[in-house]
């Protein structure tokens, strides 16, 4: 009589192929999704705008990065965000070509940001306005996400972070100081330029964060977590509760 051991030895090695052979089937063989091949606008743009930018020409190349801004969708997927191919570590990732450009911008410090006020600063400046005067969300997020780079932007983000709050909508809130902080940290420009608007940020994020008892306490652990020189355990504490 054979042992239950060897009977379920012999089982194992009858069925494991086949087991094999089921789950070699069901495992992709890449993670994608779908991108819209059509980006040779998008190069040409970014290749001349990168052209300005060594010819020293930055009203050029402002101009060439808010046409990839403006554009944002895929005319062929409408539901998508136009792409961009990144190297990251040997890998290529995607990423939003109106967000690549408005950190192309970014980094370019006060030069850029001075070329990019000259060019479309009186615009925002007149949208945020109205925007402001309606305390419209849709027109604010406008100036927001096609201006961001620009102080004119800087207060619409915050102002929607003000009526987010205000509707109790923490993460919406949360969300939008996230797009300043993202533009603060690609920024050339000097951080002291910034600092007004972080201390801004920052208490607005403190009020989404906290009870009403405990936003002072997590205000400064923002400042402190975001400091030059704030170590790795500070940087990754746990907001107070």
């Amino acid at each position: 009589m054979r042992s239950p051991l060897l009977l379920l030895a012999l089982l194992l090695l009858t069925t494991l192929p086949a087991l094999g052979d089921v789950a070699a089937e069901e495992i992709p063989e890449e993670n994608s999704s779908t991108v819209s091949e059509d980006t040779r606008v998008v190069r040409d743009a970014f290749d001349a705008a990168e052209q300005a930018i060594a010819e020293d020409d930055w009203g050029t190349a402002v101009r060439r990065l808010q046409a990839i801004i403006d554009a944002e969708r895929d005319p062929k997927a409408p539901t998508q965000a136009i792409a961009w191919v990144l190297p990251v570590r040997g890998r290529s990732v995607y990423e939003g070509a109106w967000i690549v450009a408005r950190h192309r911008i970014a980094r370019g410090g006060q030069e850029a940001l001075a070329a990019y006020e000259a060019e479309f600063g009186r615009t925002a400046t007149d949208l945020l306005r109205e925007a402001r005067a309606t305390r419209d969300p849709e027109a604010l997020a406008y100036v927001a996400r096609h201006y961001l780079p620009l102080p004119s932007a800087r207060t619409a983000v915050l102002a929607l972070a003000d009526l987010a709050l205000e509707a109790g909508d923490r993460d919406g809130a949360l969300g939008w100081l996230d797009r300043l902080a993202d533009v603060e940290a690609v920024s050339g420009e000097p951080t002291e330029a910034w600092a007004p608007w972080r201390r801004a940020r920052q208490a607005r994020a403190a009020a989404a964060l906290a009870r009403p008892d405990t936003t002072d306490a997590v205000r400064a652990h923002l400042v402190r977590a975001e400091g030059v020189e704030a170590s790795p355990e500070q940087r990754f504490a746990p907001v107070p509760a």
